[in-house]
Order: structure tokens, then C-alpha cells, then sequence
């Protein structure tokens, strides 16, 4: 009974012996992962992401379009599920159209891009295209109630 709780004990000391004795295997070891770490960090392009919140649009009383299906043409029109790997450089693309899970009617749009300049430009691109899809309905619209 006694050599069991012997072999259960942390000798402290043996410890601390292994660990001065593998010092240098220590410490390079860290510095080799810190530097591979910096150039890492140093040399990855920085992407950045904008999200926009998009209410689904009403005419009186009226929905143009249920906002899934409206998200379900756009993830086809901008192709956020099927991305292909082309050789070109990497500058800007849709990341995620998907409906707001805390608004009702409002569609989550969010682009990635290496500037912020560029992702905001590809978010108002998404924006514009809606604009334009929806342009007729309410002009439509408008021209009718005029009547």
C-alpha cells in the first residue's frame, strides 16, 4: 500500500531537473514557432468583410417578394455557394446572403474583399442589383396610384 501512494507523489524537483536539462531544446523550439508565426501574420493579406441589413420591400400593404426566395436568387446570381478557384488574384467576392434570424423581411448581406473600399463596393453592387430587379414594380406602382 505504501509504494502505490509513493509512485502517485510529483517529484517537483526531478521535474525542474528535466526542464533545465532540455532548456535549449525548449527555447529554440519557441523561437522557431514565434517566427514562423510573424512571417505568418506578416505576410498573409488582411481580408475585410462589410455587412449590410436589407428590408424586404413593401408596395402599400403588400410584399414584393418573400425574403428567402428573394435570398435564394441572389446566392445564385452572385454565386456565394459554388465559389471557383480561379487563378486570378483575389480581390472581392459575396461571402453570405442569408435572411436576418432576428428581423423579419430583412436580407443579411456580406462581402469580403482585401480593401474596405472594395468590399464596401461589392456590397452596393448587391444593393444596386435589387434596386434595379425592384425599379419596375414601383414605378408600376407609383403609375397606378397617380390613376
Amino acid at each position: 500500500m505504501k509504494n502505490m501512494i509513493e509512485e502517485d507523489e510529483i517529484d517537483l524537483k526531478e521535474l525542474w531537473q528535466v526542464i533545465v536539462r532540455y532548456k535549449s531544446t525548449i527555447v529554440f523550439v519557441t523561437v522557431l514557432i514565434t517566427i514562423a508565426a510573424l512571417v505568418y501574420a506578416f505576410a498573409k493579406t488582411p481580408i475585410y468583410e462589410v455587412k449590410s441589413n436589407i428590408q424586404a420591400g413593401f408596395i402599400g400593404d403588400k410584399l414584393l417578394d418573400n425574403s428567402d426566395v428573394v435570398v435564394k436568387k441572389l446566392r445564385i446570381i452572385f454565386n456565394v455557394d459554388d465559389k471557383l478557384q480561379t487563378k486570378k488574384k483575389f480581390i472581392s467576392e459575396v461571402s453570405n446572403i442569408s435572411t436576418n434570424k432576428k428581423l423579419k423581411n430583412f436580407i443579411e448581406i456580406q462581402t469580403q474583399a482585401v480593401s474596405n473600399e472594395e468590399a464596401l463596393k461589392k456590397n452596393k453592387e448587391v444593393v444596386s442589383y435589387l434596386q434595379k430587379v425592384y425599379a419596375p414594380k414601383i414605378d408600376q406602382y407609383i403609375i397606378n396610384t397617380k390613376n
